[in-house]
């Protein structure tokens, strides 16, 4: 069986052992193993997991953080190896599990910033997708038109609203993670056209148009990407 747990797909192993009193877990590489004193059905084991997600999840980054080495970049969710070719041109490319930045310079920063501009454009080209959408099914009775969406390179959010200016930065940063978590800050943004602040309505209206919003944005916050740029 094949779990996702925040944004990792992890193969499940129950082991069962009998004389156990208690349930024990245990990743390594890619593998969950869950010793159980019984065989659980599938529906118990999925249980176990969620009540214990943030517990497997740094487990998972324990057995990891060793074994990666600091040459890869995640885009939407992905992991993608780095390779860097001269090039008369500045731009990025995924080849297979390759982001290849071609560059006439050959300096860390220069590659840096060609990949931040391909994050940028990446997220844009996202979000003018599904933007609309977003925005006629179930923002258009609170405002009352879209408005205008800019992108920015901070480390202190992943979003912001300015409700009297109808405008949201979002941070290109957000191209990094899955499309799941885009959209939950889309949708926390879209929120304070409603309420300017983070009170049980502002709660109660993210939830309602994007169920599960708290558990999605708390999982967010838990990811740490260990990239290269």
């Amino acid at each position: 069986m094949k779990l996702k747990v925040v944004d990792v797909d992890l193969s499940l192993e129950q082991d069962v052992k009998p004389r156990n009193k208690n349930i024990y877990i245990k990743v390594k590489d890619d593998v969950l193993t869950i010793t159980t004193p019984r065989l659980y059905k599938d529906n118990e084991i999925k249980k176990i997991v969620l009540q214990n997600e943030q517990k497997i999840y740094n487990l998972y980054k324990k057995a990891n953080k060793n074994k990666q080495e600091k040459n890869t970049v995640h885009v939407f969710g992905e992991l993608y190896n780095v390779r860097i070719e001269s090039d008369v041109r500045a731009y990025c490319k995924i080849v297979g599990h390759d982001l290849i930045i071609h560059t006439p310079i050959n300096s860390e920063s220069q590659k840096k910033n060609i990949f931040k501009l391909f994050l940028a454009n990446e997220l844009k080209k996202y979000v003018d997708e599904v933007f609309p959408t977003i925005y006629s099914g179930s923002f258009s009775d609170i405002v009352s038109s879209e408005p205008d969406i800019k992108y920015t390179d901070v480390k202190t959010y992943y979003g912001k609203c300015y409700p009297r200016r109808k405008l949201v930065y979002l941070n290109i940063n957000l191209a990094r993670y899955s499309k799941i978590y885009i959209l939950s800050v889309i949708y926390h943004e879209m929120c304070h056209f409603k309420y300017f602040n983070h009170q049980a309505g502002f709660y109660k209206l993210y939830e309602e148009r994007f169920p599960k919003a708290k558990t999605i944005q708390h999982k967010l916050k838990a990811i740490k990407y260990n990239d290269l740029y």
